[in-house]
């Protein structure tokens, strides 16, 4: 389905280190009155042409075009969502550099459609699943990833997974695939195939590295008794059993606090299990399945010097709060001869929640850097995995000096958390969204050098109250 959008243009001011950012970031917003969180705005910050372009798909006409088509709607699981639900994209690939790109959703375990958004022609299209399957022949489509890249080696191609189903004989198979798509999704083929369960989810991100894709399984989370080693496939699943077990030998039972009664608990206390990576050898059409330490493995950057570097995020939720289970972590990783093996790993004691990550060069040398939940920005030395320097942000949500076992996300602070990131391209200096605002800040001195308040901005382009705007993306994407 296609649908009106607006651009508006507000040009920014003229700034020192507008050079160097050498193309333009996509930031996802969205408007509290979306019933069916279907219709984002996207900011597009181009300091080169000294503007942002606010891409609005949010009216009545598009919202009730949207709901009378009722067979659409169902096909592509949208539907109208509680009043705190917040359905966004998660990542971008530009199709016409300067005018169209693509924009992959998260949310949902059973996202079912992308977008595709066209600036010079303005519409926005909702392509969905039943659509893309007819361009690879694939059977029912029941989710697609959250994360996509083009291809490094051919721009004009990125790859896609979805979870399938096909019936056989009365029986329900499933399946994940793999998909290299051409931009303008005339060629879709399969490359790879593999069986799994009915609970099992698309890989979280897939992004091409030499002649191997890497995917995560950030979806798939275990629980883990740390006196028996008991493991549980999903929180409730913990929480039916020590219900059941704690009211039978003690009578106490958990009460809101769950997280707390066990961790508190030599019975009960438990941890996260190891998470898992992927790695498909396109030459060879085979897939490899590789354990890592650390638990909700999300997503890889890739060094000049061919490291690998993976954010893990060692959390889960419940309850409407994350939970923290630990540090999170960046792993750094090297293939040799479809074997992956750990060369390093970074911690910090007041590091949660490793969100978005990025690598860049200082001076010859890569560095890496990450927001710690809420607000702690880090900067990493790429060779040995060491601290460089760290500050917050603003007010620190972790006052405690203190090793921390586990960290309930307070919701207080989890709405201006920090969470998506970009890097300049000469590696100087770091966006990032604080506060519905964008701030820049030198990666040398950590300060912050300049800040554009948004929210007033696209407010005056388009008259929507600035209370009824959500700018609080989980991540950006370059548009190159």
């Amino acid at each position: 389905m296609k649908f009106k959008i607006k651009v508006h243009c507000c040009p920014i001011q003229d700034n020192s280190y507008a050079s160097s950012f050498a193309n333009p970031v996509v930031l996802y917003i969205a408007h509290k009155k979306d019933k069916c969180r279907a219709f984002p705005a996207f900011a597009v910050v181009d300091f080169r042409r000294g503007q942002i372009l606010f891409i609005t798909s949010y009216s009545a006409e598009n919202e009730s075009l949207l709901l009378k088509n009722s067979s659409f709607c169902d096909d592509n699981s949208i539907s109208v969502v509680p009043d705190d639900g917040f359905l966004q994209p998660h990542s971008a690939i530009s199709y016409v550099p300067g005018e169209s790109f693509y924009a992959f959703m998260y949310g949902s375990s059973e996202c079912k459609y992308f977008y595709l958004v066209n600036c010079k022609k303005q519409y926005m299209q909702i392509v969905s699943a039943d659509e893309f399957a007819k361009h690879c022949q694939a059977d029912e489509i029941l989710s697609l990833g959250n994360t996509f890249a083009k291809d490094p080696i051919e721009p004009d191609a990125f790859y896609v997974t979805a979870k399938i189903l096909k019936q056989n004989d009365g029986i329900d198979k499933y399946s994940i695939k793999y998909f290299k798509a051409s931009l303008d999704l005339d060629r879709i083929t399969e490359i790879f195939s593999r069986d799994c369960s009915v609970d099992d989810f698309c890989p979280h991100a897939t992004k091409r590295y030499e002649d191997w894709l890497l995917s995560s399984e950030f979806e798939k989370n275990e629980f883990q008794l740390l006196k028996t080693g008991r493991r549980f496939d999903t929180i409730q699943a913990l929480f039916d059993y020590v219900s059941q077990d704690a009211g039978k030998k003690t009578k106490v039972l958990p009460g809101d606090d769950f997280v707390r009664f066990c961790q508190d608990s030599d019975d009960y206390r438990f941890k996260l299990a190891p998470g898992n990576i992927r790695i498909l050898s396109l030459e060879k059409s085979q897939e490899h399945s590789r354990q890592i330490e650390d638990s909700k493995p999300g997503h890889f950057e890739i060094g000049k010097n061919g490291y690998i570097y993976l954010s893990s995020h060692n959390m889960f939720f419940m309850d409407g709060r994350n939970y923290f289970m630990g540090p999170a972590a960046i792993i750094k990783l090297k293939i040799e001869k479809d074997v992956v093996d750990v060369i390093g790993k970074f911690e910090h004691p007041k590091g949660f929640r490793f969100t978005s990550h990025a690598v860049f060069d200082r001076n010859g040398k890569e560095c890496l850097c990450t927001f710690g939940y809420p607000n702690r920005l880090l900067v990493i030395d790429g060779e040995s995995m060491n601290l460089i320097s760290a500050r917050d942000m603003g007010q620190s949500g972790i006052l405690t000096a203190d090793k921390i076992d586990w960290l309930s996300g307070d919701p207080a602070f989890e709405h201006n958390a920090v969470k998506a990131l970009f890097v300049s391209e000469d590696g100087q200096f770091v966006l990032f969204i604080n506060e519905g605002n964008v701030c820049i800040a030198s990666l040398t001195s950590l300060d912050i050098i300049d800040t554009i308040s948004i929210v007033p901005m696209l407010s005056k382009c388009t008259g929507w109250p600035e209370s009824d705007i959500v700018n609080n993306p989980t991540h950006c994407s370059i548009l190159a």
